[in-house]
C-alpha cells in the first residue's frame, strides 16, 4: 500500500547516499557517482575529512531505485495499491491487513 501514485514511488526527500553495507546490493546502473571523501562539520565548528582509497558512498536517484524496487516486488508477486493512505495496522492478528484511510481529498 502506497500513498503516492505508481509513477512516483521511490520519490523521497533524500540525498541518495548509499553506505558501504548496501552499495553492493544495488545494481551498478543506479550509481550516479562514487564519493571517496567527505567533509564533516560539527555544531561546535570542528571539521573532519573522511577519505578512503576505495569509494565508500554511492550516490543514486531515489526515484529510479524506488521504481526498480517496485518492479522487483511486483515480479515477486506483491500487489500494489497506490494512491492509498494507511490509517492503522493491527499487529495482534496473525495476518494483519492495513486499514485504509477514508478518501480525504488527497491528491498526488
Amino acid at each position: 500500500m502506497e500513498k503516492l501514485p505508481e509513477n512516483r514511488i521511490g520519490e523521497k526527500v533524500c540525498a541518495g547516499g548509499l553506505s558501504p553495507k548496501i552499495i553492493d546490493r544495488v545494481p551498478k546502473k543506479f550509481i550516479e557517482r562514487y564519493i571517496r571523501s567527505i567533509n564533516v562539520h560539527s555544531p561546535s565548528f570542528e571539521k573532519w575529512i573522511l577519505e578512503g582509497g576505495e569509494p565508500f558512498i554511492g550516490m543514486i536517484s531515489r526515484l529510479e531505485l524506488g521504481q526498480w524496487q517496485l518492479d522487483q516486488a511486483l515480479k515477486a508477486g506483491a500487489k500494489l495499491e497506490d494512491k492509498e493512505e494507511v490509517r492503522s495496522v493491527d499487529l495482534s492478528k496473525k495476518q494483519s491487513k492495513p486499514e485504509k484511510a477514508k478518501n480525504r481529498g488527497i491528491t498526488n
